[in-house]
């Protein structure tokens, strides 16, 4: 039997004010998410209400403006057990106007590891294992960082 007691919690984390964090899941639904964990890079897309413009422009409603790079966090448990909690960077942010939805706006995400493929990484391997190698990743990416768009990645753990 399945079970199809979802329940959300969808997070706004702005970059522009120290990543300060809003809860907007009451005034949004997610489309679809991934977990890829894969080579591919996990994808999410959510669609938010947007009355009078909120989430579109700034204080609207008390409500925070979404712009591109900023974080969204989401928490999704099935009823069952099991959960679900990834971070994405909003990639794309698309108004939506129609008779019968209202003003929408939609979000097109991507997950943070898409930072990592960006990385232009080539060396030889041999007998290294895979967390040196993900290490030497890691600090040829934070070596070739450009500007404060991309993340930090700690390894301390």
């Amino acid at each position: 039997m399945v079970n199809s007691t979802w329940s959300f919690t969808i997070t706004h984390h702005q970059k522009d004010n120290s990543w300060a964090s809003t809860d907007i899941s009451a005034d949004s639904f997610p489309r679809y998410f991934t977990d890829t964990g894969g080579d591919r890079v996990n994808a999410a897309k959510i669609r938010i209400i947007a009355v009078d413009g909120q989430y579109i422009q700034s204080n609207v409603n008390s409500k925070p403006q979404i712009k591109h790079n900023d974080r969204v966090r989401i928490v999704a448990t099935d009823g069952a057990g099991g959960t679900y909690n990834r971070v994405f960077d909003v990639i794309k942010i698309i108004p939506i106007k129609s008779k019968t939805e209202g003003v929408m706006v939609e979000l097109e995400l991507l997950g943070i590891e898409r930072w990592l493929q960006k990385c232009n990484y080539s060396t030889r391997v041999f007998a290294q294992t895979p967390l040196g190698i993900f290490n030497d990743l890691v600090n040829t990416y934070l070596s070739n960082r450009s500007g404060t768009d991309s993340p930090i990645i700690d390894l301390s753990g």
